[in-house]
């Protein structure tokens, strides 16, 4: 019975392919009855060398519209690294990053690369810089 209430509260449909930076995902998408009204969740699934991402965005549908554009830039600028510091476009200020870095993991010193990463790399945006200040 529980199964049933949760059918009719939610609908899902398949929207096909969507190109990421990380290369081609499948895009669905769900609409659900919150106790705030109707919601559209956006979900993009990417498979990745035998692993499945989920990233997941939503809003109110009411309010979907508005949202959109940022879901899609952000679901389209999705990528996948093993190496934080590739990302870092200017070669100087990856290889004074890597080098403060060293010098924090030896517990030497972490100012200078807590200040790299928050004034230098602000462009990289605030989740890339909270994976860099948990390395």
């Amino acid at each position: 019975m529980e199964q049933n209430a949760k059918r009719k509260r939610q609908k899902w449909r398949h929207l096909g392919k969507f190109q990421t930076e990380a290369g081609p995902a499948e895009l669905t998408e769900v609409e659900v009855k919150t106790q705030f009204g109707k919601a559209r969740l956006m979900q993009l699934i990417l498979f990745h060398e035998g692993t499945a991402y989920v990233l997941t965005a939503g809003a109110l549908k009411k309010d979907f519209n508005r949202h959109a554009p940022a879901i899609e830039k952000a679901m389209s600028s999705l990528t996948v690294s093993t190496d934080l510091f590739s990302h870092i476009a200017n070669p100087a200020l990856q290889a004074s990053l890597r080098q403060a870095w060293q010098k924090k993991a030896a517990g030497l010193e972490s100012k200078s690369f807590e200040k790299g990463v928050l004034e230098e790399c602000s462009s990289l945006g605030a989740p890339w810089q909270i994976l860099m200040m948990r390395l």
